[in-house]
């Protein structure tokens, strides 16, 4: 009873060893290239993850001038609203702007003004200098006139006027000598002398004398003046000429520099008045930025054209959200232009290429689908776990009416007949 019992036990694992051989040359013996059930499962398995984006859209982003500061929400529209363009999409906080331009219109003020004083102060310097300028030559043509005068005429009316005086004192010198010599004739021809004689001869001796020294004195006095006086005079003049001449250059000189100098300064300060300005029209430029407004008609999106793919999330633009600047912040989209955007590895581009026809299935509803074509690009957006990621886009026939750009779907290519 036991040894039945035994073999009753190790026939069933007799008979499984002896089928296991068969079966494996049953899947050799199968046509070459035939799919397995393994296989086959396989390809039934190749799912991507897909994002409903808009194809045809403006982006609104905000590209300040001027304005450095926060752009904060103070009301906007909601996300999906259907706008008109020229709607305003978002109200923003105006408090800085309004004081920056507030500033900005004192500075040109400021600016204009001191610009305008400038011009004024130029203005006269200039007129200063031309006075002075007219004074300086005015001493030179004086300084020239009494040089030449002095030497044309000066001196040879001195020279004249020394030599009269010469002649004049020759001839009293000569007169004094005769009458001299008349009184001694006619006392030696009376033959008589007493006291008075002797007196008038003394007398007249003496002014004879007298007259000599004088005239000697007067004539040492006209070479001193002619030899010292008259030199030391033209000296004099020809030194005031010289230096008139010379202030006058000098003068000429540093006025043509005052003049660059205040040229200069007027055109510094129109270019500072005209940055001052270009800086106001720029911040009232600005503005303008703090309504946005729609750039067309369509679909409102909040965020970015790359928040409408796998991975992305779209943000809120509401009441006390920073607005970044120099970045695309909404979308305007046209309501039908529907794509669904996904992201192929690598090792995932092999099933992509073998069929361009995929289905689409909308997460929210598994039953619903829809049928699309697929495109990828050719050259990788980037890359992740080693792979490279490819953007593929699959454009749906007749397009999502019923869903909302943002829906998550699950793409599954089409088996190729």
């Amino acid at each position: 009873m036991k040894t039945l019992s035994l073999l009753l036990v190790l026939a069933p694992l007799a008979l499984q060893a002896c089928a296991a051989p068969a079966t494996a040359a049953g899947q050799d013996k199968s046509p070459a290239g035939a799919p397995t059930a393994a296989s086959t499962e396989d390809a039934a398995d190749v799912k991507w993850k897909g994002v409903l984006a808009p194809d045809e859209h403006t982006a609104v982003s905000l590209w300040p001038e001027a304005y450095k500061g926060e752009f904060f929400v103070l009301e906007a529209k909601p996300h999906g609203a259907t706008v008109k363009s020229g709607d305003v999409l978002a109200a923003l906080e105006t408090e800085d702007i309004d004081e920056m331009i507030e500033s900005a219109e004192l500075d040109v003020r400021s600016a204009s003004l001191g610009h305008e004083a400038l011009l004024q102060r130029n203005a006269i310097a200039e007129e200063e200098a031309k006075e002075k300028l007219g004074t300086a030559r005015a001493g030179l043509d004086r300084a020239r006139r009494a040089h030449d005068g002095y030497m044309n005429y000066e001196v040879p009316f001195t020279r004249r006027r020394e030599e009269l005086s010469g002649r004049w004192e020759q001839s009293r010198v000569d007169d004094q000598t005769d009458e001299l010599e008349q009184l001694r004739a006619m006392y030696e021809a009376d033959e008589l002398t007493d006291a008075t004689e002797e007196i008038v001869l003394m007398r007249s001796e003496r002014d004879l004398e007298l007259t000599k020294v004088g005239n000697a004195i007067s004539k040492d006095r006209r070479k001193y003046g002619e030899e010292h006086e008259q030199k030391l005079r033209e000296e004099e003049l020809k030194e005031r000429l010289a230096v008139q001449e010379a202030s006058l250059q000098r003068l000429v000189r540093s006025q043509e520099i005052a003049r660059r100098e205040r040229a200069d300064a007027e055109v510094r300060s129109a270019a500072k008045l005209a940055k001052k300005r270009e800086h106001l029209e720029e911040l009232r430029r600005d503005r303008e930025l703090f309504s946005v407004r729609a750039p067309r008609d369509g679909v409102l999106l909040h965020g970015k054209a790359k928040d409408y793919r796998p991975g992305g999330s779209s943000p809120r633009v509401e009441r006390g959200t920073k607005l970044a600047t120099r970045t695309d912040v909404l979308l305007v989209a046209a309501p039908g232009s529907v794509v669904v955007a996904l992201d192929l590895k690598e090792s995932e581009l092999a099933a992509a290429r073998e069929t361009t026809a995929v289905r689409v299935s909308p997460l929210s509803d598994a039953d619903a689908s829809l049928s699309g074509t697929l495109a990828v690009e050719s050259v990788p957006a980037g890359s992740q776990g080693g792979e490279g990621i490819f953007h593929g886009a699959v454009t749906l026939e007749g397009g999502a009416p019923e869903l909302f750009f943002g829906t998550h779907v699950e793409v599954t290519p089409e088996a190729s007949e």
